[in-house]
């Protein structure tokens, strides 16, 4: 007679890291690495954890509708913000109600700019391509329309040093102009382009691009058209062919705006229909979309270009300070705006407010290493504090679906600890989805810090002002699948929350 045994249930415990690699818009969702994430909103990646963003706080109120533009004075003495809206330039340099308006009358606020040096003094040059270039010289603003010869300054919509000329963009046209050297007024010459930009469009910007070579460090002038034809000249004098040289020619997808652009140390970041590319390696890979900074967010950035493409607002902001890279998305002009956040570190995407409008932006500056918006109203300082203006800060957390190492078995999961260091308890809302699904938790509670927090600004490249929660509780989930990813979110207002890692607990089931 056999004897019957009773078999004891198998439970199993793992422990999955934090996502710390980023968003992954790219990979089958069957086969994404466990150190991905799914969702990952209002958060950002460090090489060792998942943390809520910083918070944002009104700078300048009081401001008549959008504003659209923010730009900088620089000078050896002087920094002065700057932004346009209601058709009118305001110097926002101080926080508090926004004063008078410097100039006005103007007929839109979406401004080009740079900084230029002189043995005369240091400018401030803006252009929109609708009103008359605008001059700044640490003292006096002015309207240059007769200074310049040879073109209407009204119809210049770029403007860019380089080799210690000033530079503009005709609108409409692939006609670039220059002044005299070390000039900011005079006549203007053109460089005419339409022979050489074979696709046809029309300039969209011009770039300065810095090469360290066996020539040493080379300034290279580069001008992009709107089909995304590159042209790359070297030299330092554009009135003599053997001075001024064209040396480089190739294509990448057609660039996203005006502000399409941002100087990312020697090299260019530019956003276009091929995602957020390096100019540096659009030069020698011929459009391998594996080689761009959004590879691994493809699908989404490129859904969102061919979605939002004619939409203004598109901007690429380089933040060293936060080692970051911020790719603001105008999903609706004026109205909705969100933003795609890389670590300049480690390459590893998030997004910023993808489900509601905290950081409602239509434009961004940085002066003295504070990052600035402008919205509806105000100009912001972002990527500061632990609130949005006092209000809490809702972030949602996704990882990739993990098999445990056990691909084809089913499991019956009971229960899961997300590892969260904080400042104090964090409320989680949370769900456990189970073969790709995709559930949304509920709103999460409200969690509010009773303590100091991290004391150091930028807080994610800096020790915390004390020692830390770590909320470790088990949570019950109930879910039988082969794969699992558990959802969780928190609402924070004075704290912030890091996720290190994630626990499971399942039983083996069979085969089915």
């Amino acid at each position: 007679m056999l004897q019957q045994t009773s078999k004891k249930q198998i439970v199993k415990t793992t422990s999955v890291p934090a996502p710390v690699k980023g968003l992954n818009a790219r990979d089958a969702i069957a086969s994404m690495p466990p150190d991905f994430a799914l969702v990952l909103d209002n958060m950002f990646c460090t090489p060792t954890s998942v943390d809520s963003r910083n918070g944002s706080t009104n700078w300048v109120t009081g401001i008549t509708g959008w504003v659209e533009t923010l730009a900088h004075y620089r000078s050896p003495t002087a920094q002065v913000l700057v932004a346009a809206a209601n058709n009118a330039i305001y110097d926002v340099t101080s926080s508090g109600a926004v004063g008078s308006a410097k100039l006005s009358s103007f007929t839109n606020n979406r401004w080009q700019w740079t900084n230029f040096a002189t043995p005369g003094g240091n400018y401030l040059h803006m252009v929109n391509g609708a009103d008359a270039l605008v001059q700044y010289d640490g003292t006096t603003w002015s309207k240059v329309t007769s200074a310049i010869t040879g073109v209407s300054t009204a119809n210049l919509i770029h403007v860019n040093a380089f080799q210690s000329r000033l530079w503009y963009v005709e609108k409409n046209s692939l006609h670039a102009w220059y002044l005299p050297l070390n000039s900011i007024a005079g006549a203007a010459t053109l460089f005419d382009l339409s022979s050489l930009m074979v696709l046809g469009g029309y300039l969209m910007a011009m770039m300065t691009w810095t090469v360290d070579n066996t020539n040493g460090i080379q300034d290279y002038a580069v001008f992009l058209s709107s089909e995304g034809e590159v042209l790359i000249y070297q030299g330092y004098d554009p009135s003599f062919a053997s001075t001024f040289t064209l040396v480089g020619r190739f294509v990448i997808g057609r660039p996203v705006g005006r502000r399409c652009f941002v100087k990312m140390g020697s090299d260019n970041v530019i956003i276009c229909a091929d995602g957020i590319i390096s100019l540096a390696k659009e030069l020698t890979t011929d459009r391998n979309l594996s080689q761009a900074f959004s590879y691994n967010i493809i699908n989404l950035i490129n859904n969102d270009v061919a979605s939002y493409m004619a939409n203004f607002g598109w901007q690429p902001v380089y933040y060293p300070l936060g080692n970051k890279l911020i790719i603001n998305v105008p999903q609706t002009e004026n109205s909705r705006q969100y933003q795609y956040i890389m670590n300049t570190i480690t390459g590893a995407w998030s997004t910023w407010n993808f489900e509601n409008n905290a950081f409602n932006a239509a434009c961004w500056d940085i002066l003295e290493d504070v990052l600035y918006f402008g919205t509806n109203g105000a100009v912001v300082v972002a990527d500061t504090g632990s609130s949005d203006n006092n209000t809490a800060i809702t972030w949602d957390v996704k990882p990739s679906f993990n098999y445990f190492g056990e691909l084809g078995q089913q499991k019956y999961f009971t229960y899961v600890r997300p590892i969260i260091a904080s400042t104090d308890i964090v409320k989680l809302s949370y769900i456990l989805d189970t073969d790709y699904n995709d559930t949304r938790p509920a709103a999460p509670a409200l969690s509010t810090g009773s303590g100091s927090p991290w004391d150091s600004s930028p807080w994610d490249i800096t020790p915390w002002g004390g020692t830390p929660t770590l909320n470790k509780d088990w949570l019950a989930v109930g879910g039988i699948g082969y794969a699992a990813a558990l959802r969780v979110s928190g609402s924070t207002n004075g704290m912030k929350a890091s996720l290190q890692s994630i626990d499971y607990v399942y039983e083996p089931g069979g085969v089915l």
